[in-house]
């Protein structure tokens, strides 16, 4: 973990890197799928199982509908499940993004003061 971290810092622009732990921490990744549909049952099956997952429909073509998706890897995995059987003709996934529950925030002494305070006297 420590060298996945050490890489990642070393990426532009990177403020800071911590290790989350899943009970503290809200996680979820964005997903489009475009899936193959030509017939009105094609439609209306990914269009139910889209409104099951509360996912949206953010494109409609002749033989397509492009979906878009926000959840934890688990439900973006059962969504593309349901719909593979039709085809999926392209996918993109952000991978997992996170952030901290509550009370719990990014430690102040991992933040580079620098890149937070433009136009500011850093110290």
């Amino acid at each position: 973990m420590n060298l996945i971290c050490n890489q990642v810092r070393k990426m532009f622009p990177v403020h800071s890197v911590k290790v989350l732990k899943a009970e503290q921490s809200i996680r979820r990744e964005l997903v489009l799928i475009k899936v193959h549909a030509e017939t009105p049952e094609q439609r209306n099956e990914i269009i139910q199982i889209s409104s099951i997952f509360r996912a949206n429909i953010i494109d409609v073509a002749p033989a397509s509908l492009t979906i878009a998706i926000i959840g934890e890897e688990e439900k973006v995995d059962a969504i593309m499940g349901l719909v593979e059987k039709n085809g999926i003709l392209e996918m993109v996934r952000t991978g997992v993004i996170a952030l901290e529950r509550g009370a719990f925030t990014l430690n102040e002494d991992t933040k580079v003061r620098g890149e937070f305070n433009y136009g500011k006297n850093v110290r």
